[in-house]
């Protein structure tokens, strides 16, 4: 069974051509799917990411610019558990992006009882209505950087809303830094909203650290 099924739409109507995928249809172990292949490369304005049979807590989809599974390229994240139905002129990673994704790629939790215990949600834009990115503690090593350059987005988030999972624990964080290998500077978020304009820090992060308080 699918973790997780997906459909493109080239145009915001749900009446548009569309095509559906899943996370079986990927190429083990990348998790990745090739746009170009099924010619919907530069083509979606419309997502709708949905679970499927065998979906796991905090499992969510990664859509590339290019077909680039490694990294490299503008990407935004789609959760369905935060907006299953997304109109790709509305999530940002430096521009809207509709008629720009070429890829995409699953980020499936390893923890089967689908549980995590923080993540944060970045964006580009302080009002914009999805977060462009994603990121759960498990797809990092505790007290290690989290890059935000293989994703193009380092320096761009204007806002950051961290949020607790089942296995939170009291004194959990995320840190903020300035550069991935030697910071000169941090900020460290509790859980909240935060328009990182006010604290001086909009366009400046280029990687995301969590920490665990026990």
């Amino acid at each position: 069974m699918a973790r997780l099924v997906f459909t493109l739409y080239d145009t915001t109507s749900l009446a548009s051509s569309h095509e559906q995928f899943s996370d079986q249809d990927a190429k083990n172990p990348q998790e990745y799917i090739n746009f170009n292949t099924y010619n919907w490369a530069d083509k979606a304005a419309r997502i709708i990411v949905e679970p499927g049979g065998a979906y796991v807590a905090g499992d969510h989809l990664l859509l590339l610019d290019e077909a680039k599974p490694q990294g490299g390229t503008d990407t935004v994240a789609i959760d369905p558990k935060i907006a299953s139905d997304v109109n790709l002129n509305n999530i940002y990673n430096g521009g809207g992006f509709a008629d720009k994704a070429a890829a995409a790629k699953f980020v499936l939790n390893p923890n089967l009882d689908g549980s995590w215990r923080l993540r944060v949600l970045l964006y580009d834009q302080v009002n914009q209505d999805y977060p462009s990115l994603i990121i759960y503690d498990w797809e990092s090593p505790i007290d290690v950087p989290f890059d935000l350059n293989p994703l193009h987005f380092a320096d761009k988030a204007a806002r950051a809303i961290v949020q607790t999972g089942p296995a939170y624990q009291v004194g959990d964080h995320v840190d903020l830094l300035d550069e991935v290998n030697q910071p000169t500077d941090s900020l460290t978020l509790d859980i909240g909203d935060v328009n990182l304009n006010s604290l001086g820090w909009a366009d400046k992060a280029a990687a995301v650290m969590f920490h665990y308080g026990a």
